[in-house]
């Protein structure tokens, strides 16, 4: 099992709490235990995959839009991939990781 650093924000509309339950429902299926959960916005789990395949999973499998931002960082690999992100260059050079292909 691979550890991963979830980091996700959903944009405040009419839909944003089917958008945050869904999501929520997805990090709990794809979790192989214990979900870290203690600050907002940020989740902390063990589950298979690649930073990629998990963010897909998260991305495609949930009801998140094209208006809300998800970063998944695989800290033992050091990589990450994401959706939504508005500043990749500051990203990518704040991070310290490599983007996953």
């Amino acid at each position: 099992m691979a550890h991963f650093v979830i980091s996700f924000r959903i944009e405040r509309d009419g839909t944003y709490q089917k958008r945050y339950d869904s999501l929520l429902d997805k990090v709990k299926e794809i979790s192989t235990g214990y979900i870290w959960d203690e600050t907002t916005s940020l989740y902390v789990l063990q589950a298979a995959g690649t930073s990629q395949s998990v963010a897909n999973s998260l991305y495609y499998g949930t009801a998140l839009s094209i208006s809300d931002t998800l970063l998944v960082i695989d800290p033992i690999n050091s990589d990450y991939s994401g959706y939504g992100i508005k500043h990749p260059a500051l990203l990518s050079t704040a991070i310290g990781m490599r983007q996953a292909n």
